[in-house]
């Protein structure tokens, strides 16, 4: 069933990628930044698509990926301070009454995590021209478009909440044309391997403590476990399913060769169980 569902996501959302239209964003540029990046998402993972000519980055994240471990997070002493709290406030010291209603707080939360990023590094001669890229809002999907030499290439990038895949659809106007290596990375800890032939697997950690971003001075704001202890584990697959030329997997990455059109799969998971 979850095939028939993707192949047809695929051909609606993809048959004929708009370019136009009340409801699209469009620019003459690349993302520059993270927050000039456009997004695409299912609830469960998200993707940041810069469109970047010759190599592409779609940051990924996913929603339950935090640092930190299953804890007890009320302050046991909380109750002690309340009336000092209470009697301060009503002898007028409100100074101390904030000191004091610090000492009821429970720790400090966790930070939300960086997935990774997928990275796609293309050859080809030739400059890009007539470049433009958007966000169609009607279709929910990210589109790129440039020219290089006789050719017309096209990305495009829908998040499938049926599927829970992040999709990335590559078609070049001239076959045989599309050569790339597909790499994944992420700023946490992370091993990736290839699996099979088509199939690019990383596994990693996230810290069992981070401090939040407005508390500065520690000496070690991001604190990590043996890699059996505290701290959330997390897994990102990619798959490529190429019409013509080769794909290989191998240390270096997942690469397609001389291919007339490729859909990217991206899935992921986490450790996470409810707390």
């Amino acid at each position: 069933m979850k095939p028939f569902i993707l192949s047809t996501a695929l051909a609606c959302s993809l048959a004929a990628p708009a370019f136009a239209g009340d409801t699209t964003l469009w620019f003459r540029q690349p993302a520059r930044q993270w927050h000039d990046a456009l997004p695409v998402g299912n609830g469960r993972l998200g993707a940041m698509v810069f469109g970047t000519p010759d190599k592409e980055r779609i940051a990924l994240n996913e929603d339950t990926l935090w640092s930190g471990a299953p804890k007890d997070w009320n302050n046991p002493k909380a109750r002690d301070v309340l009336p000092k709290v209470r009697k301060a406030i009503f002898d007028g010291n409100y100074r101390e009454a904030d000191a004091l209603c610090k000492q009821m707080q429970g720790p400090y939360n966790q930070s939300y995590q960086p997935l990774g990023n997928l990275w796609l590094a293309f050859e080809g001669d030739g400059e890009a021209a007539g470049y433009r890229r958007e966000l169609d809002l009607d279709g929910a999907v990210a589109a790129v478009r440039f020219t290089r030499g006789d050719a017309t290439f096209t990305r495009a990038c829908f998040a499938s909440h049926p599927d829970r895949v992040i999709v990335v659809r590559l078609t070049c106007s001239k076959p045989g044309r599309l050569t790339f290596t597909a790499t994944l990375d992420s700023p946490l800890r992370h091993a990736v391997r290839p699996a099979g032939t088509d199939r690019l697997v990383m596994i990693g950690k996230c810290p069992k403590h981070v401090n939040p971003s407005y508390l500065r001075g520690s000496k070690t704001p991001v604190v990590y476990d043996d890699p059996n202890g505290e701290g959330m584990t997390f897994e990102v697959d990619l798959k490529a399913l190429a019409d013509g030329g080769k794909v290989t997997a191998g240390a270096n990455g997942l690469r397609v060769a001389g291919a007339d059109s490729v859909t990217l799969l991206v899935s992921a998971d986490t450790s996470f169980n409810g707390y």
